[in-house]
């Protein structure tokens, strides 16, 4: 089988650290044939340092000319929708970055686009796709840790202008639009959590949230931007079967106890932890203990991918990148699952509706999620 043949929209921060490294690694399973970018300087420096022929400045016109079969979405939040649906009516699979879309009727009308067209779409973060979740979900249904009761997730980093690739002199990577209108850390980054909380629990019933600005402006390059959503944020969920969830979202510096994607389920015989390791983010630590147990087991995972992409930066988006190119091509249901994507979605809606009304907000469901299912 001929590797698939793929095109990237969007040339910023995560195209180069955690799409096209990855890809250079499976020539035999994926080539990487246009890429888009409505910047000019971008779109050049990235085709070059990857060696890219096909080159478009309009994503139409991609669409249009080239012979790529399935398109990856890496633009800015605020456009994935309108791309996404566009490839799909190109009849070009789909993969899409986080999140999924803004609101979760776009995100019925791709997914319901891409099933009248037989389309594979996928939509990030996939992780449930990682070992360490998938035997997290395992213990929680084996009962491991008794009838679970709280869960914690935990995401908090400096904005992205402290970005070591946003700070060089010549890099264009203006990081202003996540501090604007769909963007902030919730659906920046809080998507993770909410992605693992619900791959391993099910689906979330019940939002309310309070975000703040403790910082009226951020500084990139002597650029002013000023804040205009919230970018510290806090969310508690009710899920089925009584479960609370409380995430924690924010621009700011990550805690020294609380390593950056804490998962903590805390349950009526014990609780399980799965961290990333600060020192080898391709690596995560499961820690499960047992009430009726003195010491708790530790277990360390990778990615699922191989030492080679484990060694480079962002290989967990390669996960449910690699697993998107399979799935097309074997034409399977992906990994990376729209469904659970869009109730993620659903879910931040809801947060957002409850942050602005001042109390808690109903998650519709029209995307309830059950693990079990997919």
């Amino acid at each position: 089988m001929p590797p698939l043949r793929l095109a990237i929209v969007g040339c910023g921060s995560i195209t180069e650290r955690g799409l096209l490294p990855h890809l250079e690694l499976e020539t035999d399973l994926v080539k990487v044939v246009a890429l888009s970018d409505t910047s000019e300087d971008r779109l050049r420096h990235i085709a070059l340092q990857f060696d890219v022929r096909q080159t478009y400045g309009d994503f139409n016109e991609l669409l249009k000319e080239s012979d790529a079969e399935a398109v990856v979405i890496a633009t800015p939040m605020a456009y994935h929708y309108e791309q996404a649906k566009l490839a799909l009516s190109y009849q070009r699979h789909v993969y899409v970055q986080k999140p999924m879309t803004r609101t979760a009727q776009e995100a019925a009308e791709i997914i319901e686009l891409s099933t009248e067209r037989h389309l594979i779409l996928a939509a990030s973060p996939g992780q449930m796709l990682l070992p360490a979740y998938e035997q997290a979900r395992q213990l929680v249904k084996d009962g491991a840790i008794g009838t679970v009761y709280m869960a914690f997730g935990v995401n908090m980093a400096l904005g992205h202008e402290h970005e070591t690739l946003r700070s060089h002199a010549e890099s264009g990577l203006d990081p202003s639009w996540y501090y604007k209108p769909g963007g902030g850390p919730l659906r920046d980054m809080g998507v993770y959590s909410l992605h693992a909380i619900t791959g391993i629990l099910g689906a979330a019933e019940k939002a309310i949230s309070l975000g703040t600005a403790p910082m009226p402006h951020r500084e990139w390059k002597g650029k002013k931007i000023t804040v205009q959503v919230p970018d510290n944020e806090a969310v508690l969920l009710q899920l089925g079967e009584n479960q609370l969830a409380t995430i924690a979202a924010t621009y700011s510096v990550n805690p020294i106890i609380l390593s950056w994607g804490l998962i903590s389920l805390s349950g009526s015989e014990g609780t399980i932890e799965v961290r990333r390791l600060p020192e080898d983010p391709s690596s995560y630590q499961l820690i499960l203990h047992r009430a009726s147990e003195a010491e708790p087991k530790e277990t360390l995972f990778g990615t699922g991918l191989s030492q080679d992409h484990d060694r480079l930066e962002e290989a967990h988006v390669a996960r449910d990148l690699m697993d998107f190119v399979d799935s097309v091509r074997n034409r399977r249901s992906p990994g990376a699952d729209p469904w659970r994507a869009a109730h993620v979605v659903e879910i931040i809606e809801a947060a957002e509706r409850s942050r602005d009304a001042g109390h808690a907000i109903e998650i519709g469901g029209r995307f309830a999620y059950n693990p079990e299912d997919h």
